[in-house]
């Protein structure tokens, strides 16, 4: 399969009803199908791709084995789609029985051309061929897909050049969902309103950021501006963005409590901490900023924790692909950053971690063997897979996804609480 070529959604839907998705996700995501839970569910779903860092990397929960093969357009396509479908299910998946999944996910996959055409009419896509026949209507959302996707500028190093017209595309994600119920609330109109108030708001939060150390950085306006381009904004609202820009903002004053969507409060937190990034420098007077942020948008010290750990997990277990913090000082200031948040979960739950440690006859064993000669390596990749299905129960870091190809044994072993292994492997 090839995201570029025609017929590339078909054939993903089929791969799709062979992967038993559904089935992986309740083993992936046991919460996700819990209608009390569906914001925080698709957030878990989603934040592990890279589309809410406009940077998409992985299917969730699924692997496709040729998609190391695809440009980053065909993964934006395909995880798109994916993220799209998931949104749809997340509304209607209690209720359907096997037999009906394949028919909604395939109608969900039509939709999108509806959605698409609805809220972006400039967009649209011929219905017919030029020889006045129907298309398949998988075959017009391919059309539609792909017009969505193109980025205006050419990809290149700068991460920031296509960040915000990818990472804008997860606010389609959410009002998918809310726009494929039958009740039809969230019209196309409605939509564009609502996309419209955010996008200013972003823009906004920027200038904010910008302004947190009273000095707006050459990487900060670089950012504003692209962010402002990529919009698509009517002129009075970018004219607005440009004068808060040059007359500063503080966060209060950003508008952030009209926002009741969990999940799009949890997405301004994200993109807030990336933006604080983009001089690869956070200092005292921004982390002052992201605090009062996370206590504006309702969260605690612990979700803005989470997000911290969220985006430096996703960085970590995607390094090589991830363009804006390639070089070797960057990753060491990740990844310390990383072990220290990992460190402070563990040690809070140092009571959870002894007990789930106890617990597993296996790993007690072989930490007891490993005290009276080496293990094998087949044995220590079994001490490090225990351990980090231990991590991945603490409460702070069940909705995330850690870099687990980068936690290697000795940085677990650094990492956990020395006392909540048994006394005599702590000797």
């Amino acid at each position: 399969m090839n995201p570029e070529e025609k017929g590339w959604l078909n054939r993903y839907l089929e791969f799709r009803s062979n992967a038993k998705p559904v089935e992986n996700l309740k083993k992936t995501f046991p919460r996700a199908l819990d209608l009390d839970f569906q914001e925080q569910s698709l957030y878990r779903i989603i934040q592990p791709t890279g589309l809410m860092y406009g940077h998409p990397i992985q299917l969730p929960y699924l692997r496709h084995p040729q998609m190391s093969e695809w440009s980053p357009t065909g993964k934006m396509k395909v995880i798109l789609t994916e993220s799209f479908i998931n949104s749809a299910l997340l509304k209607d998946l209690p209720d359907l029985s096997p037999q009906d999944l394949q028919e909604h996910v395939r109608f969900s996959a039509t939709q999108m051309n509806q959605y698409f055409q609805s809220v972006y009419p400039e967009i649209s896509v011929a219905q017919t061929t030029m020889w006045g026949k129907q298309k398949d209507p998988l075959r017009i959302s391919e059309e539609t897909i792909e017009k969505r996707v193109t980025l205006r500028r050419k990809w290149n190093k700068n991460y920031w050049t296509s960040f915000f017209h990818s990472s804008l595309l997860f606010l389609d994600v959410v009002y998918f969902g809310e726009w494929f119920k039958d009740d039809k609330i969230m019209t196309a109109d409605r939509i564009r309103e609502v996309k419209d108030d955010l996008r200013l708001k972003l823009l906004k939060l920027i200038a904010a950021a910008a302004h947190a150390d009273e000095v707006i950085q050459k990487e900060e306006r670089n950012l504003f501006d692209y962010f402002l381009e990529s919009s698509n904004l009517p002129l009075i609202m970018k004219k607005e963005a440009v004068d808060i820009l040059h007359q500063g903002i503080e966060v209060k004053d950003v508008g952030l409590e009209t926002i009741d969507s969990w999940v799009i409060k949890k997405y301004f937190l994200d993109l807030a901490i990336l933006t604080v990034w983009a001089d690869q420098e956070v200092n005292s007077s921004e982390k002052q900023f992201l605090m009062e942020l996370s206590q504006l948008l309702g969260f605690s010290k612990d979700d803005l924790e989470q997000s911290e750990l969220s985006i430096e997990a996703f960085v970590l277990e995607h390094w090589g692909q991830v363009h804006y913090l390639q070089s070797r000082h960057n990753f060491h200031i990740v990844r310390d950053n990383m072990i220290k948040r990992l460190k402070y979960i563990l040690v809070k739950n140092k009571d959870r971690v002894a007990q789930e440690i106890r617990e597993s006859q296996e790993l007690m064993a072989l930490l007891n063997k490993s005290r009276k000669q080496q293990l094998t390596k087949e044995e220590q990749a079994k001490v490090r897979e225990q351990l980090i299905d231990i991590i991945k129960i603490m409460p702070t870091v069940i909705i995330i996804a850690l870099p687990f190809t980068f936690i290697t044994l000795p940085i677990l072993l650094s990492v956990m609480p020395k006392s909540s292994f048994p006394s005599a492997f702590q000797d």
